[in-house]
């Protein structure tokens, strides 16, 4: 009798310790997607960013460059910028995919802003360069409040790059100890039901 109570006693303890192996290394698997996911939200973040910013610095080379030379080719590329590839607008969509903090939200949405209130001035500019009037034009795109609009497109898109990586770097830290955690907890559970079977073949 005491040793069919002792392997029904052995038994159950197995099948607890092999239910409890296969919860730890579901957790443990979800953890680790969970991480793969936070990383590739930092990496669509800061790519989507600067997306931004390559589009407004597209814009501005554009317009400058049809100032300065009148060559049609830079005024073509500006407004295929605006009209066609829309660099700015699908990475403020992409950016707001991804589930922004409202303090990152107001970021993204101050930066469009002062993007889009830039064209008006740079369509200006390429009236006046088409015009035959390039001292406007170059004026108005090169001179110091032009240059003040631009601080007010590229800092608060660099403060929202910055506080984007500190808060998906932090997801990110926490899923790793997370996964890590249970990956010791797998550790250890495989080395109970090992030990396990060491006592019974003893």
């Amino acid at each position: 009798m005491r040793i069919r109570a002792a392997n029904a006693l052995i038994t159950a303890f197995y099948l607890t310790l092999a239910v409890a192996s296969g919860m730890a290394f579901r957790r443990f698997d979800r953890e680790r997607r969970g991480e793969t996911v936070a990383y590739s939200r930092q990496l669509r973040a800061t790519d989507q960013v600067a997306r931004f910013l390559a589009g407004s610095k597209q814009l501005t080379s554009s317009v400058q460059g049809y100032a300065a030379t009148g060559d049609p080719a830079f005024a073509q590329a500006y407004w295929r910028e605006v009209e066609v590839t829309r660099s700015r607008d699908r990475a403020a969509e992409d950016l707001a995919a991804l589930g922004l903090t409202p303090a990152e939200e107001a970021l993204i949405r101050q930066a469009k802003a002062n993007s889009d209130a830039l064209i008006a001035v740079e369509s200006r500019a390429i009236d006046a360069a088409r015009g035959g009037d390039q001292p406007r034009a170059l004026g108005l795109v090169f001179g110091p409040a032009y240059q003040r609009a631009l601080r007010g497109i590229y800092s608060p898109s660099y403060q929202l790059q910055q506080q984007l990586q500190r808060r998906l770097q932090a997801v990110l830290e926490q899923n790793r100890r997370s996964a890590a955690s249970w990956w010791r907890l797998c550790l250890a559970l495989a080395l109970l039901n090992l030990l396990l079977v060491v006592v019974v073949l003893v």
